[in-house]
């Protein structure tokens, strides 16, 4: 049997996902980690969903950090927020 519900749960998990990401967005002013995050692979989730497509996500590893287009380095710290500094 066909669940004519399934659907809408699923279309709802998502809405639910979508809204919990733009809850825990930053807005940034450096020009440069904003190209760098623009240049990576769009994320299909994000471009499909009408409340994340003019957004970009940060991937970051376990512990909270990436390094972006090989010299700049982010890290989102608990009490300190975004960081970032170029590569030395």
């Amino acid at each position: 049997m066909i669940n004519p519900l399934a659907p809408c749960a699923h279309s709802a998990r998502r809405a639910t996902l979508a809204c919990q990401l733009c809850a825990r967005q930053l807005s940034l002013s450096n020009q440069a980690l904003v190209k760098a995050i623009k240049s990576q692979p769009e994320v299909r989730a994000f471009a499909e969903s009408p409340l994340l497509r003019y957004s970009a996500p940060l991937l970051l590893d376990n512990a909270g950090r990436a390094q972006l287009d090989g010299r700049l380095v982010v890290q989102l710290d608990g009490e300190l927020g975004l960081i970032y500094r170029n590569k030395e």
